[in-house]
């Protein structure tokens, strides 16, 4: 559209780029002249960007009201593998301790095969993998 205006009444780039910026509210100007763009056509492109990323702010903020008023905190994702991480924590915590105790035993001459070794740390593996 920029290019289909006579060149006599054509407005610089940089006076182009500031009047279509302010044609939108003081927020999203901001946003818009943070992303410093150099063209009137990469103002257009960084305008796609900042309202799509506008949109997905407001549907995470009314998602969280929802929780809020259900009396649920908001949780994202990554947060139901919690569990699975306390989990996983107190399983290497078990077999940390369970190595270093046959390394204690095989130290005070209660030699234990390398494969008995091997068979506890499967077992108990199994035990905590099954919980």
């Amino acid at each position: 559209m920029y290019s289909k205006i006579p060149a006599e009444v054509n407005p610089t780039p940089t006076s182009a780029i500031l009047t279509y910026a302010n044609a939108f509210d003081s927020d999203f100007y901001l946003l818009l002249r943070e992303r410093r763009c150099a063209t009137l056509a990469n103002m257009q492109d960084a305008t796609l960007e900042v309202e799509s990323n506008i949109m997905v702010a407001e549907k995470l903020e009314s998602q969280a009201d929802r929780g809020r008023q259900r009396g649920q905190a908001y949780t994202s994702s990554a947060s139901s593998s919690e569990p699975k991480l306390d989990k996983i924590t107190k399983m290497i915590g078990s077999l940390a301790a369970k190595i270093s105790k046959l390394k204690v035993e095989q130290n005070s001459g209660k030699q234990g095969s390398r494969t008995h070794f091997l068979q506890e740390i499967r077992i108990h593996s199994e035990e905590k993998m099954s919980c």
